[in-house]
């Protein structure tokens, strides 16, 4: 009995049908590369100006607000209100460069 063998035609088919999946990934992955290169791309950065008058920050609380615990008692504080250097609204002021009126 003869044995059958694969003709070429066959065989060129086969070895297409391999090539399309390979294909399709080389496509994709082009795609994805030209996006992200795309697409990452840095935006204008505009910085603020800065204000016409020095930013004021106005302190009207009670003790609890002016800082509790551990902290330095403020220098020149009666001690009445027990001000503290690490109040919350202190240590805010000084992180934006702001005036603080601690009435």
């Amino acid at each position: 009995m003869p044995r059958h063998t694969a003709s070429r035609s066959s065989r060129r088919h086969a070895s297409g049908s391999r090539s399309r999946p390979r294909g399709a990934a080389l496509a994709s992955s082009v795609t994805a590369l030209l996006l992200i290169a795309t697409g990452c791309t840095a935006p204008d950065v505009v910085l603020p100006t800065a204000p016409a008058e020095p930013l004021r920050v106005v302190s009207l609380g009670d003790s609890y607000s002016t800082g509790t615990g551990p902290a330095e008692p403020l220098p020149g504080d009666p001690g009445v209100c027990g001000r503290t250097v690490a109040s919350s609204v202190r240590v805010a002021a000084a992180e934006v460069g702001a005036e603080l009126v601690d009435a």
